[in-house]
């Protein structure tokens, strides 16, 4: 499987796991997760890996734990995020909010994928860094 999903497509998936109807206009247009279940189960062994993160850990800055080079970058995301609005979902844009999540996940270190490098959210545009919708009018990007 080497597909590109996002929240949306999880939440398409579900809805039709479950036989429930779409519940935005966003989740009936995406695409189900196909791919990621076959007709067989995959029963080959597996070694757990433990949490390397204390599970009653908040979250902290991003900033402070990316590499020196990475800094500048970190920063700006960490500014995004808090002028985002939180209280309900798809409230913040779709394309930066993925970028944030990739490069929180790895630390700063790799640039999302199918791009050259690490981008600062000005440098996102929306509808065209593999946004899975072009931005609404409820859109709090600052």
């Amino acid at each position: 499987m080497n597909n590109y999903y996002t929240q949306l497509n999880i939440v398409r998936t579900i809805e039709q796991i479950l036989a429930l109807p779409p519940m935005t206009q966003m989740d009936l247009a995406a695409q189900p997760m196909f791919d990621a279940f076959t007709d067989k189960a995959d029963t080959t062994p597996y070694t757990a890996q433990p949490n390397q993160i204390p599970l009653d850990t908040l979250n902290g800055s991003p900033a402070a734990a990316a590499p020196a080079a990475a800094q500048p970058a970190a920063q700006a995301w960490a500014d995004w995020s808090k002028k985002q609005d939180w209280k309900g979902p798809d409230r913040a844009n779709p394309a930066r909010l993925n970028h944030a999540d990739w490069y929180a996940a790895h630390n700063f270190t790799q640039p999302y994928p199918g791009e050259d490098k690490i981008l600062t959210p000005d440098e996102v545009n929306a509808g065209t860094a593999q946004a899975p919708a072009k931005a609404s009018a409820t859109d709090t990007d600052g």
